[in-house]
């Protein structure tokens, strides 16, 4: 393989790039892109997306090729990036293809590049970021046998060498980084040296792309102290979203009775099926494509039911049915648990449930005070903030204490997010999980990121509006400090104008009466402007609106 290679190389130089005569000598391999030396971007690995197989499959190999290469060379994709993806897929493909010198170099810049860079960068592809403990486990065995392969087998690989690949891929999650950094250190020591055959090319870069694992496996554990911090501040919402995965029964119906139900869905309207919430139902029929939806429904109006793609369409449409039936199901279970005991005393802004002893109906309100003069009390609704006078003695309300199951997963999942956003421009999120103080609660957080039923998005949105609500912005004449920055609000021009309090001001001060009659916060209100759309949008506008609510 490698003498017919060699022979198409040369071969393609002598006879002419593109040529009709060069494809059929060469057997149309025309051989490396690199032997040209005016290519400005040369033998990049591919890409996953696999733009340069459909280029090649599309124009064929010589124009492909050259077809990748425009691209790459006017839209600057760097070939340091474009290896280090494919190394982490492929790394002995990748090593083998691009020269492991130049991949050697490419790592070891890029690990230092990331090391180095204070704040990290968030920009990185998720397969840039370091794991050093999942580097030592599977990608450097692949390395050493590359090497090993390209020098020559001899008795040492099965002295020393073999017994250290074994150590690597041995390596288990332990309290700290201390066993990666002893089996770094005899790679440095004992390993690379002998492995690489002495060749400068292959020491050098190697032993500095150890280096910065060696650095990696310290910072990580630094940063493994801010993860630990802000995982166990919504400890509480970790465990009861787990909780609630496990214990939820997650049986639907079968696939044969949820085809029948879609199919009388259509064919009769308002027909109920055992087991298949009606609602569910159609809501997920309207989260079919709607012309998917349309051909669905001609297709079955017109007895062609068995046809292909009607079952295709039927695929689809009892998938989305369902994932509708399970977050019912989700739902239930969260409500369930959010119902606490039957109180008789209440407190302003508290939560709770009141049912409705004739109907049943349960829902839940915010407690504002009790009318004066009246055997009643004022509520609002959680949602609709809607008014409800109650009497509570009369026996046709019940109410429950609101236990916030809910909003507590909800916090959980924003700090997920807040994880991923601060430490993630270095560490993947699988590089927390070698460490075993860390190890249970970021698996579980990871579940409980993927959650999603209406009970979450409201509780989102009702955590959004006890923020706005609250106001914590607002201070009062005689909270004021002095020498501390306030705004005062400007109603003529409706602005916010910074104002130092000189004193701690009190009623006798001329300046109180005027103090007295204006707004005054902490911090001006604050905008959110979100570029985007789709789904992690707006779970990402709901999770970052929190910092510009709370000014009110």
């Amino acid at each position: 393989a490698t003498r017919n290679h060699a022979l198409s190389s040369i071969f393609r130089v002598l006879l002419g790039e593109g040529n009709w005569i060069t494809r059929v000598v060469t057997g149309g391999r025309e051989g490396l892109v690199v032997d040209n030396p005016e290519n400005t971007a040369q033998n990049l690995a591919a890409e996953s997306n696999g733009f340069e197989l459909a280029n090649r499959n599309q124009f064929g190999t010589y124009v492909g090729r050259r077809k990748t290469d425009e691209f790459r060379s006017s839209h600057r994709l760097p070939t340091d990036e474009s290896i280090v993806r494919t190394f982490v897929g492929n790394p002995t493909s990748t090593m083998l293809n691009n020269g492991v010198e130049h991949v050697l170099r490419c790592l070891a810049k890029h690990w230092h590049n990331m090391l180095f860079q204070f704040s990290g960068n968030f920009a990185h592809q998720r397969m840039e970021q370091l794991d050093p403990f999942e580097t030592l486990r599977f990608h450097m065995p692949a390395v050493l046998l590359a090497l090993s392969n390209l020098r020559g087998r001899n008795r040492w690989d099965s002295l020393v060498l073999g017994p250290y690949i074994q150590e690597l891929q041995s390596l288990k999650p332990a309290f700290t980084s201390d066993n990666a950094k002893f089996l770094i250190r005899k790679l440095k020591s004992d390993i690379i040296l002998n492995v690489c055959a002495g060749i400068s090319g292959r020491v050098d870069p190697f032993q500095s792309w150890a280096d910065a694992m060696y650095k990696a496996c310290d910072q990580i554990e630094e940063e493994a102290k801010e993860v630990y911090e802000k995982v166990t501040a919504v400890e509480i919402g970790i465990r009861l979203g787990y909780d609630v995965i496990t214990q939820v029964n997650w049986k639907v119906p079968g696939e044969e009775v949820l085809k029948k139900a879609i199919l009388a869905h259509i064919t009769t309207p308002g027909q109920t099926t055992e087991g298949v919430d009606p609602a569910r139902m159609s809501k997920a029929m309207t989260m079919i494509q709607p012309r998917d939806k349309r051909t669905l429904i001609e297709l079955v109006k017109n007895g062609e039911v068995k046809s292909k793609p009607c079952q295709l369409l039927l695929g689809r449409a009892k998938t989305l049915l369902v994932r509708e039936l399970r977050r019912e199901l989700f739902n239930k279970s969260i409500h369930e648990l959010s119902v606490g005991d039957e109180v008789k005393e209440y407190q302003k802004d508290e939560w709770f449930w009141l049912e409705d002893v004739a109907s049943g109906r349960m829902d839940a309100y915010i407690y504002d005070a009790k009318v004066t003069g009246r055997d009643q009390h004022r509520f609002l609704h959680v949602d609709t903030k809607y008014e409800r006078f109650v009497s509570l003695t009369d026996g046709s309300v019940r109410t429950f204490a609101y236990v916030p199951i809910a909003e507590s997963i909800t916090r959980a999942q924003r700090q997920f997010m807040n994880i991923e956003i601060d430490n993630g421009k270095k560490f993947a999120y699988n590089a927390f999980m070698e460490l075993t103080f860390l190890r249970s609660s970021l698996r579980q957080l990871l579940v409980i990121s993927q959650m999603t039923c209406e009970a979450l998005d409201d509780a989102r949105l009702n955590v959004l509006q006890e923020i706005q609500r609250s106001n914590q912005v607002q201070v009062s004449v005689r909270e004021l400090e002095a020498g501390k920055t306030y705004y005062t609000y400007n109603a003529k021009e409706k602005t916010y104008e910074p104002f130092v309090a000189k004193e701690s001001y009190s009623a006798s001060d001329p300046e109180w009466a005027e103090l007295a009659r204006t707004k005054i916060v902490k911090v001006p209100p604050q905008n959110v402007i979100v570029v985007g759309g789709g789904p992690t949008g707006l779970t990402t506008t709901i999770h970052c609106t929190e910092a510009a609510l709370t000014t009110g």
